[in-house]
């Protein structure tokens, strides 16, 4: 519901020599939708195109989306290799397998 003035507000606005242009509403596409932009210039008025700076934000802000997301992934295959890594070492390791279970041929035979 739009802001209603009183009269006396709108007298003392019309007889003001310096009263300020409001913003406006500028149609930035379906992306953006409505965005505010200053009216500027007292002979003609002008209203700067926000569009330009919106679409310079967005690339930024896709761009930095892109990095993280290739920083998660490469934190994710690194912790993936390490893990990998371990597994087979403690594989290696490992004189038991297959449950405790000790082939008889890798026993060793001692001498007393």
């Amino acid at each position: 519901r739009g802001k209603c003035h009183d009269g006396v507000m709108m007298v003392a606005w019309d007889n003001d020599e310096k009263r300020p242009v409001p913003p406006i509403l500028l149609d930035c596409g379906s992306k953006f939708g409505l965005v505010h932009s200053a009216v500027t210039g007292s002979g003609r008025p002008i209203a700067n195109d926000p569009e330009p700076e919106l679409w310079k934000e967005e690339e930024e802000r896709i761009a930095e989306e892109e990095k993280r997301y290739q920083e998660r992934q490469a934190a994710a295959e690194a912790a993936a290799k390490a893990r990998e890594e371990d597994q087979l070492q403690r594989k290696e390791n490992n004189t038991f397998s297959k449950g405790n279970f000790v082939d008889v041929d890798d026993m060793v035979e001692e001498k007393v």
